[in-house]
């Protein structure tokens, strides 16, 4: 029987209907109730009142980074600007619209990832299953809702990865450039992008010097410098200023020099801590203890199917071995956000690990039941990105403080006793246009509910 025309046009498309049922359910996870749970706290807060100034004051540098200095460019920065000026206004530049922008941005990262891997593979079916085991991550769907740096290192990387997949095998000068560019702007954003980037250079490199292309191994590797050169100008302009202390990394300099010093290199330790790492990031609410043995033997498997293929090695195994190795040395603690970029690799990684060795029939069954697992799950998954980095004062806040605003009367201070100290109660009027006056001796109260009550002050 012949198909009706609406069902043979689905039929014909249900990709590209799938990828963009994928990023309107990936957005959607991400910013639910956004304006009721956004976390404002100080750094947040910090970057955001950046991002809504001038642009003339944009920092030549990233945040302030946990492994001491800041991070290596201001990708972060002039990115949030931008989704300041298109979605601020929209928003009453309140912060949750930098959220918005930046779950967006994820999305959107998401929908071109699983394009790639549906090109590179053939299947949907596992395109869609590695996607959604990054996306609904619970790390990454709670930090995709606030304004943290690693959110946009994670989309740079998921863009860098789906560029290489598709045109890694034979780029041109250009293509080459923009892959360099978007994985370099991962480490800007935030430094555990480094491991995806480096994978992304030495695939490059390694695809001349396997055909014995010398010289253009050394064009490629120089291009790739210049690729990276261009894009810390700002960095340097700021070192150059005098201002080379505060942006150095100074734990990380400490714990290679004290590596150094006591001779204290443990691979297996840092597989451990490591794998440990993208276990918390790929699998909660659950955890597998030897996840870290399974991702060297998903490793494995994808190396020996996909050696013929190896850029898809390069984007998947590599930049975890990377990370492995370069860990060995370190014995300070670690947070396991700082791995966030290598999730998308791991997610891929373990889905073409279990497709892998199956043929005929069962080649298409695998990577539906891998789909099927992983939407099954998704319930747990985003009630468990829920139990962290939301503050439910914050739309009770965002209420009172358009009241206040529309009061007109000048206020001293504004106070809202069931929200943590450590939360500014006045910012959110500031950035809605009201002004602060402590003569005034008029004290604006916001209640649990969003009310206000006036005072004066005795």
């Amino acid at each position: 029987m012949p198909v009706p025309a609406p069902l043979a046009w689905a039929y014909r498309h249900r990709a590209p209907l799938l990828l963009a049922l994928l990023g309107a359910y990936t957005l959607t996870i991400r910013v639910w109730d956004i304006h009721q749970h956004f976390w404002m706290y100080g750094d947040q807060m910090r970057d955001w009142l950046i991002a809504t100034g001038p642009m003339r004051e944009l920092p030549l540098t990233g945040t302030p980074s946990t492994a001491g200095g800041t991070s290596l460019g201001p990708a972060f920065y002039w990115t949030l600007w931008i989704i300041a000026a298109v979605a601020g206004p929209w928003f009453d530049y309140l912060p949750h619209a930098g959220g918005l922008g930046l779950s967006f941005l994820q999305s959107a990262a998401d929908v071109l990832l699983a394009f790639a891997i549906w090109r590179r593979t053939g299947s949907i079916a596992i395109a869609l299953t590695a996607v959604l085991i990054a996306a609904s991550s619970p790390h990454d769907l709670a930090i995709s809702a606030t304004i943290w740096n690693p959110v946009l290192s994670v989309a740079f990387a998921k863009t860098a990865v789906a560029l290489l997949l598709v045109y890694g095998r034979g780029p041109s000068p250009w293509t080459m450039a923009v892959v360099a560019a978007m994985a370099w702007l991962a480490v800007q954003a935030h430094s555990g992008g480094l491991f995806v980037a480096l994978a992304c250079f030495l695939w490059f490199v390694a695809r001349d010097l396997a055909a014995r292309r010398y010289r253009d191994a050394a064009a490629t590797a120089f291009g790739l410098q210049m690729v990276v050169l261009v894009l810390q100008i700002p960095f340097l302009l700021h070192l150059l200023g005098g201002s080379a202390g505060n942006a150095a990394p100074t734990a990380i300099l400490q714990a290679v020099g004290q590596a150094g010093q006591e001779n204290v290199v443990s691979l297996s330790r840092s597989v451990q801590a490591v794998g440990g790492a993208l276990d918390v990031l790929v699998n909660q609410p659950w955890s597998i203890t030897w996840f870290p043995t399974l991702l060297l033997g998903a490793s494995a498997i994808v190396a020996v199917r996909y050696r013929r293929e190896a850029d898809i090695v390069f984007a998947t195994a590599l930049p975890i071995v990377l990370a492995m190795a370069a860990f060995s040395s370190w014995t300070r603690p670690f947070d396991s956000y700082w791995f966030l970029p290598l999730v998308p690799s791991a997610s891929l990684l373990l889905v073409l690990a279990i497709a892998a060795p199956v043929r005929g029939r069962a080649a298409t069954v695998v990577p539906v039941l891998c789909l099927t697992a992983i939407l099954a799950l998704q319930p747990a998954r985003i009630a468990r990105s829920h139990e962290f980095l939301r503050l439910p004062a914050y739309g009770a806040l965002v209420q009172g403080s358009r009241q206040i605003a529309k009061y007109g009367q000048p206020i001293a201070r504004i106070e809202a006793p069931f929200v943590d100290p450590e939360i500014d109660r006045e910012v959110l009027y500031r950035l809605l246009g009201g002004t602060l006056h402590p003569e005034s001796g008029l004290i604006a109260t916001i209640n649990p509910d969003g009310s206000v009550a006036y005072r004066k002050e005795r």
